[in-house]
């Protein structure tokens, strides 16, 4: 027995030895084709390298502690995998990869500290051209290698603080990055919702979740995303919070881009029920942007006969059904 355990171990260890291996030889090999003009090559090996990179062992070690170990080899996926879609003339595909590696910037910013090489070079302009209204900080290497702009000059407080206002009056005009999809009337009419005690009769647990929902909120309108983001997912994992509280915290999720926390949310939410179209769509749309290409698929399938085509739906749908596809 003692011997089984001991040959147990070690293939466990192998196992996860080639699984490094085959991500970090993906990332390699990606690079190397894009060197070589074999852009369509490199195309999937590094779409292929960055979804192993944020698998399933890596989204719950971020989940249980906080960190991501392999961030940085992702967002290295993510710059070469945009130019390489830029190069084939494919500028949604590059705009997503762009905006995949700005949605890993909230983890922990990591793109400045890259050891990028110089064949990075286009990278940079890049994002800027698909991707203006989004600042994305010079990556350091790039800078002492002369092949990258340097760094913006602050803008002075006042220009800064008139900035907030008018992001957070766009915000309060159209509250989400990603307008809510409209939903078509359900078939079968949703089930009624569970009586709700009297307001006195509340727990004051359940009046703190409510208000740290509220405070949420506010701050994702204000643009204080990181704050949003961290007391959305404290009230999706609150073991006392309800369906209803946990479905607000992972819809603001989905609209803060913090795509990870939102799909252990939904998660958690459970099997959807008749009328929760949005939620499915919400979910699809985290799914797709965590690298789970397959559940996006099914999950949109499920929603779209109840959702209106609008442009952001449409686009979506052509970016789940392409990924399923290839």
């Amino acid at each position: 027995m003692r011997s089984l355990a001991i040959v147990s171990t070690i293939l466990f260890l192998l196992a996860q030895a080639d699984e490094v291996l085959n991500s970090d030889h993906l990332l390699q090999r990606g690079k190397e084709e894009y060197r070589a003009a074999r852009y369509d090559a490199a195309v999937d090996d590094l779409r292929a390298a960055a979804a192993a990179l944020i698998g399933l062992d890596e989204r719950q070690l971020y989940i249980d502690t906080g960190r991501m170990p392999s961030l940085p080899q992702f967002e290295e996926a993510l710059v070469y995998l945009a130019m390489s879609n830029a190069k084939l003339g494919r500028d949604p595909e590059a705009r997503d990869a762009v905006e995949r590696l700005l949605s890993a910037e909230r983890i922990a910013p990591t793109y400045k500290t890259l050891a990028l090489e110089r064949d990075a070079a286009d990278f940079e302009p890049l994002a800027r051209r698909l991707l203006p209204e989004v600042p994305l900080p010079a990556n350091d290497q790039l800078a002492q290698l002369g092949v990258a702009p340097p760094a913006p000059r602050p803008q002075p407080e006042s220009a800064q603080t008139a900035e907030r206002t008018a992001l957070a009056r766009a915000i309060q005009e159209q509250p989400v990055e990603h307008p809510l999809p409209p939903v078509m009337p359900a078939t079968h009419p949703a089930p009624a919702p569970a009586p709700t005690a009297p307001a006195a009769a509340a727990e004051p647990q359940q009046v703190s979740l409510t208000t740290k929902l509220k405070q949420a909120q506010k701050a994702a309108i204000n643009g204080d995303a990181d704050t949003a983001t961290f007391l959305f997912s404290q009230i999706a994992s609150a073991s006392n919070a309800n369906r209803s509280q946990i479905a607000a915290a992972a819809t603001g999720l989905y609209q803060t881009s913090a795509y990870i926390e939102a799909v252990e949310a939904f998660k958690r939410l459970g099997p959807f029920a008749r009328g929760e179209a949005d939620l499915r769509y919400y979910d699809a749309v985290a799914l797709y942007e965590t690298g789970h290409y397959d559940e996006a698929r099914k999950q949109l399938a499920c929603a779209l006969p109840f959702l209106e085509p609008s442009d952001d739906v449409v686009r979506y749908r052509m970016k789940i059904e392409q990924t399923s596809l290839q």
